[in-house]
């Protein structure tokens, strides 16, 4: 199996893989500018790039390897 970023793994089948279901209003921890995470809302999303309002008002895009998800 390869991955986007062109990872590779031989553990896995597909049925271990998940669709990283991602919308608008969403709740995340994002990539800022200083490579840490960061609490925010997805406000738009264009393809596979995603527009995230932080929590303390900055705003920015990132890629989707920028996203993680809040548990």
């Amino acid at each position: 199996m390869v991955f986007e970023d062109g990872d590779q793994a031989n553990d896995h089948s597909d049925d271990d893989i998940k669709p990283f279901d991602l919308k608008v209003g969403q709740k995340v921890f994002a990539k800022w500018t200083d490579g840490s995470f960061y609490p925010g809302m997805i406000a738009n999303i264009a393809g596979r790039a995603f527009f995230i309002n932080f929590d303390d008002g900055d705003k920015g895009w990132t890629s989707m390897s920028g996203i993680l998800l809040k548990s």
